[in-house]
C-alpha cells in the first residue's frame, strides 16, 4: 500500500482502540475528501490523516493549513446534510503518523481546528 493508505489503516486501528466507531473512509464530495469519519460517542468526527516517513518537511499535522481545513469543512457539511445529521455535534480531528522507527509514532489532535 502507499504511504497515505497505510497511514489511514494505522489511524483506523488506533481510533478503534480509543473506542471510536469508524463509519466511513475516504468520503469524497465536490470540494474535497475526508479521510476518516468516526463516531466518538454521539459526536461525528471528521478526521484528516497525515503520514510522514521523516520530519524533514515537518510533522504531518503541520501541513493541515487553512485551505485544507476549508475543504474538509465543506465536505463535512455535505456529509452531515446527506445523512440528515445537521443537528448533531461534530468536530475536526487530525491524526499525525511518523513511520521513522520500528513502531509508528501517532499523535492525535482532537478538535484540531474549528469549523464555522
Amino acid at each position: 500500500k502507499g504511504l497515505g493508505a497505510g497511514g489511514e489503516d494505522i489511524a483506523v486501528d488506533f481510533l478503534r482502540r480509543q473506542g471510536m466507531q469508524v463509519i466511513e473512509q475516504n468520503f469524497r464530495g465536490r470540494n474535497g475528501e475526508v479521510d476518516i469519519i468516526a463516531l466518538d460517542h454521539k459526536t461525528v468526527c471528521f478526521i484528516e490523516v497525515k503520514t510522514r516517513r521523516s520530519l524533514l518537511f515537518g510533522a504531518g499535522y503541520e501541513s493541515v493549513l487553512a485551505r485544507k481545513q476549508q475543504k474538509i469543512m465543506k465536505t463535512a457539511l455535505l456529509y452531515l446534510k446527506i445523512k440528515g445529521w445537521s443537528e448533531r455535534d461534530f468536530r475536526f480531528d487530525v491524526v499525525s503518523i511518523l513511520l521513522g522507527g520500528p513502531e509508528p509514532e501517532i499523535e492525535y489532535f482532537k478538535g484540531a481546528f474549528d469549523g464555522f
